[in-house]
């Protein structure tokens, strides 16, 4: 061999050995990163305007994480589409713990069975870390409505069939479907009124242009208290304890209507196993603070803390009973 090929060889040897050196070093780098988590601000994209229940959540989630994880975690509204345009924004952010998405039954579920084009994959696109609470649902109407109990409001509806209303946040949302799958369930012939956003459609049943909603308790719990609305029943398992007359769907003779809400943090596939581990130890932490409790207690929540395994089963399971609804409803909507 030449003393050419000799200076090729060598060449060739040692750019081979500098590119293996740079990629363990950028390994090494990467591996470090990720174990040092977090070295900056990390963004919890909210995926609904500002002042609802989910946004409470998130804010609340954010303040306590920060001084749990030593690093500002800010929360960012993304809302439109019933949560589909903050989804989208997060499942294609870098897979690296500083984007994360807290997710509600609407996001997670009702959209990927609702929208016909979503440009991302419900199932294989984002991965759960925890659900940080549950919230009860109730069935309210406006309290001038004669009906005191569920099953007295039944007979009324049924005795005037298209007479009355209820309201939604927006169409093939989980209000909206909830209240239709009370309606199918019963028999009755009710007219839906979708609204743009939950203080319009809390708005108009309070004045009494329609007559009954589906929705979170917290969405309700001022109202109730102020005597402008009736809670009818809790739409899950057991009551209430901030209001401990009313009703499970159950007593009040609606059998296995169980519609919780919950809210979950959610983050792109790909979000190294230690970041996934640390935020979900991160946020059982802060669920044992008795302020944190009972801050979530006063809007009616119930906080959970499950790990990414049980939520990914209970998403699975979500997807189960909503599937049928959706189907049943004939809703399709498109972005």
């Amino acid at each position: 061999m030449n003393d050419t090929a000799d200076r090729t060889l060598s060449r060739r040897a040692l750019l081979t050995a500098a590119a293996g050196m740079t990629l363990a070093g950028l390994q090494r780098h990467v591996a470090h990163a990720a174990d040092a988590y977090p070295t900056r601000p990390i963004r919890l994209v909210v995926p609904f305007a500002p002042g609802g229940a989910v946004d409470m959540v998130g804010r609340l989630t954010a303040h306590y994480l920060s001084e749990e994880l030593g690093q500002q975690v800010y929360v960012e509204n993304k809302s439109g589409a019933g949560g589909s345009i903050g989804t989208d924004l997060v499942a294609r952010a870098q897979p690296d713990g500083y984007t994360l998405l807290l997710h509600t039954v609407s996001s997670a579920v009702i959209n990927a069975l609702t929208y016909t084009n979503l440009p991302f994959d419900a199932h294989k696109d984002l991965v759960p870390i925890t659900e940080i609470a549950a919230s009860q649902t109730l069935i309210v109407i406006n309290a001038k409505v004669t009906a005191t109990t569920l099953q007295q409001f039944v007979e009324l509806v049924r005795r005037n069939p298209g007479q009355y209303k209820f309201a939604s946040t927006g169409v093939g949302g989980s209000v909206h479907l909830g209240g239709q799958l009370f309606a199918t369930r019963e028999g009755l012939d009710m007219v839906h009124v979708p609204y743009r956003g939950e203080g319009d459609a809390i708005k108009d049943l309070i004045a009494g242009e329609t007559q009954m909603e589906t929705g979170v308790a917290s969405a309700f719990l001022p109202f109730i208290r102020a005597g402008q609305l009736r809670a009818l029943c809790v739409n899950g398992p057991k009551r209430l304890a901030l209001l401990p007359d009313v009703p499970t769907a159950a007593e009040a003779g609606l059998t296995d209507f169980e519609l919780p809400n919950w809210y979950a943090i959610y983050a792109p596939r790909g979000v190294p196993d230690n970041v996934t581990r640390l935020i979900y130890q991160s946020t059982v932490k802060i669920l044992q603070l008795p302020d944190v409790r009972a801050r979530l207690a006063e809007f009616g929540l119930e906080s959970v803390g499950s790990s990414p395994t049980e939520m990914a089963a209970y998403l699975d399971q979500q997807f189960q009973f909503w599937a049928p609804v959706v189907k049943a409803s004939g809703v399709r909507l498109t972005r």
